[in-house]
């Protein structure tokens, strides 16, 4: 989390700072092509989303962390993803 913290600090000071609109900075991406700032931005943000969705699906299940039964799930057990990650959670 403290690299995912600092690499996001850096991308807002990007967006902050820049004297460009963002579509004006391109990047060659292996999968994607040129892409602009903006639309890698957006992507990020989608990314993460999915992670968050991902987590919330696995935390969900009854068998998470290994427990079984009617009082199975994080939330009976006073987990949450905000409990586990903090406000982290909503990453963007």
């Amino acid at each position: 989390m403290d690299r995912f913290r600092a690499q996001r600090a850096e991308t807002i000071k990007f967006v902050r700072h820049a004297d460009e609109p963002l579509k004006a900075f391109t990047s060659d991406r292996f999968l994607f092509g040129t892409v602009s700032a903006y639309h890698w931005l957006l992507h990020l943000a989608l990314h993460n989303e999915r992670h968050n969705q991902q987590i919330g699906e696995i935390v969900s299940q009854p068998a998470f962390l290994g427990r079984s039964g009617a009082q199975a799930g994080p939330a009976a057990h006073g987990y949450s993803l905000e409990s586990v990650f903090g406000n982290s959670a909503s990453f963007l």
